[in-house]
């Protein structure tokens, strides 16, 4: 039996911010998309041994990796595209409300996933 194994992100889903504002985001992400998300804000540290991690990096690529659409204009009432400059020139408060309406629908879809898959079949072998 084949399974849906590709997304398909056609129908984003409007998470609602304050004021009125709001952000449209993918049902799901890809795993390339995820990939990105997970690893962009990894950065090798000079002089010590492991990994750090940039935050500004991470969270602008996950506002760009989940957003397609949002409310936000510019001072002449246009429509503002998104792009990583456009998420970078954001003021912190609006970033992190975006960031944890992200969680929120991260959250959301997971749980939504949990009601609508079913369980994985059990695999049983006879012992010879």
């Amino acid at each position: 039996m084949g399974r849906d194994a590709f997304v398909d992100a056609s129908e984003p889903i409007r998470v609602d911010l304050l004021d009125g504002d709001w952000i449209d985001c993918k049902p799901e992400l890809t795993y390339g998309e995820q990939q990105r998300i997970a690893t962009s804000g990894l950065q090798r540290i000079e002089g010590m041994t492991g990994v750090g991690v940039d935050w500004t990096a991470f969270n602008e690529a996950k506002i760009a990796g989940w957003v397609v659409d949002w409310s936000f204009l510019d001072k002449d009432k246009k429509r503002v595209r998104i792009s990583r400059d456009s998420i970078a020139s954001l003021k912190p408060d609006i970033a992190a409300e975006i960031l944890t309406a992200i969680d929120g629908h991260i959250e959301a879809m997971a749980d939504r996933k949990k009601t609508t898959t079913p369980e994985k079949p059990v695999l049983i072998r006879k012992s010879s």
